[in-house]
Order: C-alpha cells, then structure tokens, then sequence
C-alpha cells in the first residue's frame, strides 16, 4: 500500500493554539474541525497513478472472465439462472427492471464482454466503466434469489471506478489523446 508522506511545518499560531487546547482555552472548534481540514486538504494531494492503472487492468481482466463465464458452455448458466424461471423475487423499487429473453442476454454479455475489455485497457473509459457498472447491476436486480456478496462489492467497484480518473495512466486514452496523461492522480477522486 502506498503511504503518502507530507511534510509538516508548525507556525507560531499553531503551536500557540496546540498550548492553548492542552490549557482547555482553546478557541471554539479548532481542535474539533482541524481533523476535517487535515482531510479535505489530503484529498487533493497527488499520488502515483501506478497502482490504480494495475488495478483497473486486472479488475477489467477479472471481469472479462466473469462475463466469459456467462457465455461459456453455450449460455447454459444464464439459461437455467435468468431465462428459465418461471417466477422470480425481484427487489424491492426494482421492480421495473425487465427479464431478457435469451437471445437478448446473450447480445447483453457479449457487450459486456467488450466494456470490461474496453475498461481493462483503458479505452473509452468514461463510457465503458458506468456502463458496465449498470450492466453488472442489471444482472444484481434481476432476482433476490440470484444474491451474492460479491456481486454487490462488484457493483459498487465499478460505481467507484466510474468515479476515478484511472484512465490518465498506462491506457489507450493517454496513448490517444482522449485523456490528460499524468503520472499521478488525486488523492481522492472527486477532482
């Protein structure tokens, strides 16, 4: 994991306020917001973009073999899970979500295959990782029955890489000029 270091330099106004807090005069609300500040201020700083261009390279991979998973074995799995049934539980506000015959799933994985190859390498990400993020959650909804774990944090990873700009190093967007090129990347992504 990487651990970033930020150099501290205390000013006589801090070190005057640290003394009037050990004293209990400290002015209202700097010991107790000065954590917030310490936050909001870290967000911004720059990290190397190596480890989330890793990580979205093999999450997309990962992916990839999910959706492969679904294909393989002529579309036996998706048959007997999302097609067959003759009667699903669906989640509550879901409700509205629509069953896909079987032809329409498989034109449904087949896309999916190619955003997790799009979001594996990089390209057209902006598309590629929200679209997949709601094709993975379209699969979710489909059935209470169909639950597990994992699917939930899949989902919600790929909420977040929607979210991040993972796309500004070791991809085809920096390569093509679709991205801003960068070493590094925000702390947090909400830059």
């Amino acid at each position: 994991m990487f651990v970033r270091h930020r150099a501290k330099s205390l000013d006589d106004s801090d070190v005057e306020s640290m003394e009037l807090a050990v004293r209990g005069k400290a002015k209202p609300g700097w010991v107790r917001f000065r954590w917030w500040n310490e936050l909001t201020h870290s967000m911004f700083d720059e990290v190397p973009a190596q480890s989330i261009a890793t990580f979205r390279l093999f999450w997309g991979l990962v992916m990839m073999l999910a959706m492969w998973g679904y294909i393989d074995g002529d579309y036996r799995q998706t048959y007997n899970q999302l097609v067959k049934a003759d009667f699903m539980f669906r989640f509550p506000f879901f409700e509205w979500v629509p069953r896909l015959s079987l032809e329409q799933w498989k034109v449904f994985h087949w896309t999916m295959l190619v955003f997790a190859g799009m979001f594996a390498a990089g390209l057209c990400y902006r598309v590629a990782a929200p679209a997949f993020a709601l094709g993975f959650a379209l699969i979710l909804f489909q059935d209470t029955t169909y639950y597990l774990n994992h699917y939930y944090m899949i989902v919600l990873v790929c909420f977040a890489f929607a979210c991040m700009p993972a796309n500004r190093f070791w991809s085809l967007d920096a390569l093509l000029g679709l991205a801003q090129p960068s070493p590094t990347v925000p702390f947090g992504p909400w830059r």
